[in-house]
Order: C-alpha cells, then sequence, then structure tokens
C-alpha cells in the first residue's frame, strides 16, 4: 500500500493527458439546413439551403423544385461572402458529399434534372479546371479560326457552344465533378455557360504556366454560368 500513493501520482497525469489530447480531436462539421422564404430567382418552387463550415471552408448548395416535379441544385460557393472556400477539389469533396447525404434525405435524387454553378472557379478557386480549359483553347481550331475570322468564322459557333465543347472532351474539364456524382448514379454533362471569359494571355494571372504563347493571344478560360444536366444511371 505504501507504494500505492506513488503509483497514483504516475496514473493521474498520464490520464489526464489523455483525456485533453481527446478533447482536442477535431469536432465533425455538421451540415446546417435552412429554408429561406423567398424563392430562387426564375425557378420555382420551395428551395433549402445546405451549408458546411469547416474552418475558413463554407461550401454552401441550394436545392429547390421545379414546375414539372423535378429538382434542381445550385452551388453557391466563392459567389457571394456568405460561402467561401479556397480549397481545392480534392479537398473539398468530403463535405459536398456530407452536404449530399442530406439533401437526399429531403429530396429524391432521380428527380435531379439540372445543377446551376457560377463557374469552374467555384469548384476550383485555384483555377486548374481552368488552365485546362485553356491549354484546349490554345490547340482548337474552332477557338483559332474565331479568333481571326469573327464574325465570317467557318464554324460559325459561338463562344458559348466552344467552350462547352472544349469542357466536355473527354475527359472532361470538370472530371472531378462528374466522378463525385457518378457516386450517387447520377450523369452529368455541360449544357449550356453565360458569359465566357476569353482575357489575352498577359492579363490572366496564370499567365506564367504557359510558356511559349505570344502574351497577346487570347485564351478561354471560364464561365460566369453554367448548367448541367443531369442523367441517371441503369
Amino acid at each position: 500500500m505504501k507504494y500505492m500513493k506513488y503509483l497514483i501520482c504516475i496514473i493521474l497525469p498520464f490520464c489526464f493527458s489523455c483525456s485533453k489530447n481527446k478533447s482536442k480531436k477535431k469536432a465533425t462539421p455538421k451540415v446546417v439546413i435552412t429554408h429561406p422564404i423567398s424563392k430562387e430567382p426564375g425557378l420555382f418552387g420551395r428551395t433549402v439551403n445546405f451549408k458546411i463550415t469547416e474552418g475558413e471552408c463554407s461550401i454552401l448548395w441550394v436545392a429547390g423544385s421545379q414546375k414539372d416535379d423535378s429538382i434542381y441544385l445550385k452551388n453557391k460557393s466563392n459567389q457571394t461572402d456568405e460561402a467561401i472556400c479556397a480549397l481545392n477539389f480534392k479537398k473539398q469533396v468530403g463535405f459536398h458529399k456530407m452536404i449530399f447525404i442530406e439533401v437526399f434525405k429531403k429530396f429524391k435524387k432521380e428527380k435531379l434534372k439540372y445543377i446551376y454553378t457560377s463557374g469552374f472557379r467555384q469548384f476550383s478557386p485555384d483555377e486548374t479546371w481552368s488552365l485546362e480549359l485553356a491549354k484546349r483553347s490554345l490547340s482548337s481550331s474552332d477557338w483559332t479560326d474565331y479568333k481571326r475570322n469573327y464574325p465570317n468564322h467557318k464554324s460559325q459557333k459561338s463562344t458559348n457552344k466552344i467552350l462547352i465543347e472544349l469542357s466536355n472532351q473527354n475527359p472532361s474539364v470538370y472530371s472531378e465533378l462528374q466522378g463525385l456524382f457518378k457516386g450517387y448514379g447520377l450523369d452529368i454533362k455541360l449544357i449550356e455557360v453565360e458569359k465566357v471569359f476569353t482575357p489575352k494571355l498577359s492579363a490572366w494571372k496564370h499567365n506564367k504556366l504557359l510558356t511559349g504563347i505570344p502574351r497577346n493571344t487570347r485564351i478561354i478560360t471560364d464561365s460566369g454560368s453554367m448548367v448541367f444536366s443531369v442523367s441517371h444511371q441503369n
């Protein structure tokens, strides 16, 4: 017994240390669900916000119903100060999965028809997706012809059409996003864009990654808004 007090003195600090270490474990971030009163502009029916925040990264998806009883998803991350996330997509993907668990509890994924975004930068703020698109535009005969001969270019394709075709080439520019939705038995495809960004290489902040190209060359990097169609795997 006389040695017991010494043993207690040794064990107690150790246990206290273990307890402190356990308390330092990161808490799992939770998805915050809200039901805004106002409807999404131009869309129909109820909307539900699904937001997750971890440190300095916030991701926000809006789900809503449409007139034909289908549903849509709208990503609003990196669009307003309401949800900003500077992580690349590989580091974001776990948060998206946590949100979709909650989304598909409230909405049937079989009814998902469209996905709306504000461009690739929402998912790839480091612009690695935009860099891939820029490289494709540099080797595109349609884009070269457009720049040289518009409005009399041979293909008569709009910049919107050219961006869509370049992005959808296999593998797509957004293949990581496709992979996320394939996990739910869903195939997505870019079908519509607005406000295509075509800066001169000298004005694009990542221009040093494209070497041996005249600085006044125009490239395609992104667009202001995008719409993806959703189809369901058999």
